[in-house]
């Protein structure tokens, strides 16, 4: 019996229904106070300055503006959003609270970027990155055959700014600076409050400097957000691209932190330019771990959320035009851990996926149906919307990003092509899988004009199914770009067929080039295999190549082992962990519970995803995982000659039953209806078998059950070229001999490309 790999092809229904948008918070007799606002109230000493965002339930007038300030050190009206960042006391507060118009009071506070993840990884062995799969993943390529590349879209990039002089990205501002390839068309690096010194009410153009060539700093994180979108890989013969390489870009651009105050006033500026630059997107890869949850002492996270002023200003965008795309967050695989900024329905909000087209384990996910949690006020809302790549993306590097950068140092010398590396730095976190669905939605906008719902409905709608997965942690699927432009222009596409490969052993073969000096920075890969229904046995084996010291220890840090692998069975329940305990270079384990694989903690379903993280404390060095999923067999097959294949296969099926013969290479030759029972079959004129599959197919053509195979070997073919040469010895028929002399001729072409196995190779030791 021999065994090969094969497919069962399923379609999957993809809903594009969005959640009602709430309506804009009305002023009370008693505006909502945040709780870190209210917590810091009641400890400070009333003469402590404090920064605040004051909401109203209107755009600021002159009167809001003289009273705000009367009661502030400094204070800046907005001009398009209904806030007034003001610097005041604690003694101010309640009289500020009571003003009227106004809807709440936060505190400034600072935001994490999703940035840096720990995470560095390359699927299937391509060692360096020398191509964007990324893009590829999401059939970006095909968009652009048919001439979409964002033309003409403008996307705002709200981060810690932007070094435009990075030949990819290239600036043309209005004062006649340039610098091809023109990307950027404005870079502004936005001030706060805090570093203005003038007592009187100022206007929000002071907190802005416009044509920076480089607001990124320090950081390095909105450079690579920005090249994701839309560099243009001048620097690298375009090797590294962004999904949009004709969009504009906007550069809002904060710094290594960034506050509230950061945010509206980016918006204001985004919005009031709206019409100047053509900005249809925003994106933002940034969030928060402590908004309108019970750790910051909130006992009504709800009310938290609808009087969040970023989530007032991202909806003022929304209702004028601007699609918002937001990071889940990198607080996965525990939930509901989802970036509290990408829950409301009028934001897109992005998951981070790896090459295998699975999910990380670090993306955030959002809340389970019917989820209990406080947090989950409403869970079919508060989720992934899509998934976009996002490990082991290669973008552009800011000259001068001290921060990100000596953390990537190691993983970037293994995994960008030699030359290049000035240019560009590996990027993970959902932070870079934002970027990535962001510059899709300007291909989509440069197609067709759509509103940002519709955007929205049209990437959800479009995705590729991500089998084995739940709609809290995935959302709709993956981003598929060309379906994306296809389903906006009106032309429907073909949903992505899911393939479900379920039987004999399924071999998942993954390398890669992990690794870093800082140890607190551990550089991680994820894989993802998919298990279906049947299967028997799960097999994980890991290499690599450098021996592992089994201690690392530094001030500070408790002593680790270098080399860590966590495995996680479907709905992320982590299964076990191994660490290097000993001077080795490799773990094994083996999964032997047939009822419990395909669903494990996954209830009612046959089929799940399992994750394998790969994390290196030490030196940069390459590794190998390989994943092992072993199915039964229903049909026996066996060579008669080298065009001759007995089957014998009598169980019930739902369908037609058939044989597919193959080339090694995956050409389909012939297809030959079989009738249940003992039966030989015989390869089409003129050819070998080289694989033959029993299938099942339904009426509309499908394949819907894989029942067996059949795979000639190097070793059967040259069994059967020693047959041929015992009855060309004895026969004495002209024409026999002649049909056998060419079988030996097809034979001996044949030996060049056949396996040595009928299954894959295995990993060295």
């Amino acid at each position: 019996m021999k065994q090969t790999i094969a497919s069962v092809i399923l379609v999957l229904a993809i809903s594009m229904v969005l959640g009602a948008l709430p309506s804009v918070q009305q002023a009370s007799a008693s505006p909502y106070i945040d709780p870190h606002l209210a917590n810091s109230q009641a400890t400070a000493s009333p003469g402590d300055t404090v920064e605040v965002v004051v909401t109203l339930d209107h755009t600021p007038t002159s009167t809001d503006a003289q009273a705000i300030a009367a009661l502030s050190r400094v204070s800046v009206p907005m001009t398009e959003v209904p806030m007034i960042l003001a610097a005041t006391t604690y003694s101010n507060i309640n009289a500020i609270a009571a003003h009227p118009g106004v809807v709440s009071l936060f505190k400034n506070r600072p935001m994490a970027y999703f940035g840096q993840v720990k995470t560095v990884t390359h699927s299937f062995g391509e060692i360096p990155v020398q191509h964007s799969w990324w893009n590829d993943l999401m059939r970006v390529p095909d968009a652009w055959a048919l001439g979409f590349k964002g033309q003409g879209v403008t996307v705002a990039v709200v981060d810690s700014g932007i070094d435009a002089a990075n030949p990819s990205l290239g600036f043309s501002f209005p004062n006649g600076l340039r610098s091809g390839p023109e990307r950027v068309i404005q870079n502004v690096k936005v001030l706060t409050v805090g570093e203005l010194v003038s007592t009187q009410p100022l206007g929000p153009d002071q907190l802005f400097l416009e044509d920076q060539i480089n607001t990124d700093h320090t950081s390095g994180h909105g450079t690579l957000v920005a090249g994701l979108i839309a560099g243009t890989g001048t620097a690298s013969n375009r090797i590294y691209m962004g999904a949009a390489p004709e969009a504009n870009v906007v550069g809002l651009g904060a710094g290594e932190t960034l506050f509230i105050f950061h945010i509206i006033a980016s918006y204001n500026w985004i919005i009031s330019h709206q019409a100047l630059y053509n900005i249809r997107i925003t994106n933002n890869s940034w969030g928060s771990d402590f908004e309108c949850t019970d750790l910051a002492g909130d006992s009504n996270p709800e009310a938290c959320r609808s009087n969040s002023p970023i989530n007032a200003v991202t909806k003022v965008a929304h209702d004028r035009g601007i699609a918002v795309f937001f990071a889940a967050g990198n607080d996965g695989p525990g939930h509901p851990t989802i970036n509290p900024f990408s829950e409301p329905p009028w934001v897109i909000s992005v998951g981070a996926g790896v090459e295998s087209k699975g999910l990380t384990d670090f993306s955030s996910r959002g809340c389970e149906d019917n989820d209990t949690h406080p947090v989950c006020t409403n869970a079919l809302e508060q989720r992934p919307d899509i998934i976009a790549p996002g490990i082991n993306v290669i973008s552009t590097r800011a000259t001068t990003g001290v921060t990100l950068h000596p953390l990537t140092a190691s993983a970037d010398a293994g995994n960008i092509v030699s030359g290049l590396q000035p240019f560009y730095a590996t990027f993970a976190g959902t932070s870079a899988a934002s970027p990535m669905a962001a510059g899709v939605g300007a291909l989509v906008l440069s197609a067709y004009e759509l509103t940002p719902d519709e955007l929205k409905a049209a990437m959800k709608g479009s995705a590729d199914p991500m089998v084995g997965y739940l709609p809290h942690q995935v959302g709709e699927g993956r981003t598929n770009a060309f379906n994306a432009v296809k389903l906006a222009l009106g032309k429907g596409f073909k949903p992505t067929k899911v393939r479900e490969e379920a039987f004999g052993i399924q071999r998942f073969v993954y390398k890669g080039f992990i690794g870093g000096a800082v140890a607190a920075t551990a550089n991680w890969a994820d894989t993802n295999t998919p298990v279906f229904s049947g299967a028997q046995r799960l097999s994980f084996d890991l290499r690599w190549t450098l021996p592992a010291n089994p201690t690392v220890c530094q001030p500070g840090v408790a002593c680790t082992s270098e080399w860590r692998n966590d495995i996680y069975g479907p709905n992320d329940v982590q299964v076990t962990r191994f660490r290097s305990t000993t001077l080795g270079t490799g773990v094994s384990f083996t999964v032997d519970d047939p009822a419990a694989i395909a669903s494990f903690n996954n209830p009612g379903l046959d089929r799940g995803t399992w994750t394998v993280a790969v994390v290196n404390f030490g030196e940069g060095s390459e590794f190998t995982l390989r994943v092992d999923v072993q199915y039964p067999t229903k049909s026996k097959t066996s060579m008669d000659t080298a065009k001759k294949v007995h089957v014998e296969d009598s169980e019930s099926h739902n369908g037609q039953l058939s044989a597919v013969f193959q080339t090694y290479q995956g050409t389909v030759q012939s297809v030959n209806s079989l009738t249940p029972g003992s039966q030989t079959i015989t390869q089409p004129t003129g050819s070998l078998v080289s694989i033959v599959q029993v299938v099942v197919v339904d009426t509309a053509g499908d394949i819907v059950e894989v029942r067996g195979a059949f795979v000639m070997t190097q070793a059967d073919l040259t069994a059967r070229a020693d047959a041929i040469q015992q009855q060309l010895l004895a026969t004495l028929d002209p024409a026999l001999a002649g049909e056998l002399q060419a079988e030996l001729s097809a034979i001996q072409s044949a030996l060049l490309t056949a396996p040595t196995s009928e299954n894959p190779p295995p990993l060295p030791a």
